[in-house]
């Protein structure tokens, strides 16, 4: 009776331990800290990565167009500018060495219609220069420029009426005169301008080669900037790449964590049910 009594005393407590068991394994809740407390901040700093790529690909954009379009300008500076004045310089060149050809070539023949035709052309060489020269007026010149054309100009002066000189006395058939005139006075005189001529044509040409070295030097330039800043969208990029890599592979984990520990979970609460059954 003793024992029997002592027993049903004992079982209450039995009940009261599985309770506290259930109760325990009740209030055991799965670690998913991760993704509560991480899972925005992930958010904010992938947010923060991409705005940056996507900024920095804008800028290289904005860059690229920007420096093209410079060079663009600079091309067309080369050509619009030094390279006319290359050409006109050119075209006034020609023109001064046939005339002087063509004075030789008068002095020599002694057909008036020959010399008559020549005679033309050398009016029509003079138009040539005339026109070559207000080309090359029309462009944006530099003082050295004004300057070596102003000196052109002043021994152009000097060496066309010598020249008009020189075609009278041909066409009056005075030659001995002409000939003097022409290797004394005409030849030195044409010399004089082409020598100006020339140091205008080597001085376009300097401005030529400058400007085009200039432009292949903001082309290096502008492509090294956007070498640079594609490298870095790159490495930004393999950054964000890498980190999303390790955010999947943790995210997993701590995935399986949470599973597993839902597993035991229930587990432990189908033994605490199971023991409360059985009580």
């Amino acid at each position: 009776m003793t024992h029997s009594t002592k027993q049903h005393i004992e079982e209450p407590d039995s009940d009261i331990d599985n309770i506290s068991s259930y109760e325990s394994v009740s209030s055991v809740k799965p670690s998913n800290s991760f993704f509560k407390n991480n899972f925005n901040q992930y958010i904010v700093i992938l947010s923060f990565a991409f705005s940056i790529m996507l900024l920095l690909v804008i800028f290289i954009t904005w860059y690229g167009i920007n420096n093209i379009s410079t060079l663009q300008k600079q091309m067309k500076s080369v050509v619009d500018g030094p390279m006319e004045k290359v050409i006109a310089t050119s075209q006034m060149e020609s023109a001064a060495r046939l005339r002087i050809m063509n004075m030789y070539r008068m002095a020599l023949v002694k057909d008036p219609f020959v010399r008559d035709e020549l005679y033309m052309e050398l009016e029509s060489l003079a138009n040539k220069f005339t026109t070559a020269r207000l080309e090359f007026l029309n462009t944006e010149m530099s003082d050295e420029e004004i300057e070596l054309l102003q000196e052109q100009g002043r021994l152009t002066g000097i060496a066309l009426p010598l020249q008009r000189e020189l075609s009278e006395l041909l066409i009056l058939e005075q030659d001995k005169k002409a000939h003097k005139l022409l290797i004394n006075e005409v030849t030195p005189a044409q010399s004089n301008v082409s020598n100006t001529l020339e140091e205008i044509f080597k001085y376009q040409v300097n401005n030529a080669k400058q400007a085009l070295a200039t432009s292949r030097k903001n082309y290096e330039k502008t492509l090294t900037g956007m070498l640079w800043m594609s490298g870095s969208a790159l490495l930004i990029g393999l950054s964000i790449m890498i980190f999303i890599i390790k955010l999947a592979y943790r995210t997993n984990t701590e995935r399986e964590k949470y599973l597993s520990e839902l597993e035991q979970i229930n587990e432990a609460f189908l033994v605490s049910t199971r023991q409360l059954a059985n009580a």
